[in-house]
């Protein structure tokens, strides 16, 4: 949706601010129970 991807555009905009252009970002949405630590698989939850 419009407002979905505002927001992404955003969040992204004030990373690559405060990080700088070095890092590769990626924004996305995801639900609690989806939500994996540096792609290792390990979940939030499981922490």
């Amino acid at each position: 949706t419009p407002l979905k991807q505002a927001v992404l555009d955003v969040v992204g905009e004030v990373l690559r601010q405060r990080l700088g252009s070095g890092p590769d970002i990626t924004v996305w949405f995801a639900r609690p129970e989806e939500l994996r630590i540096f792609n290792s698989g390990l979940k939030l939850d499981e922490l």
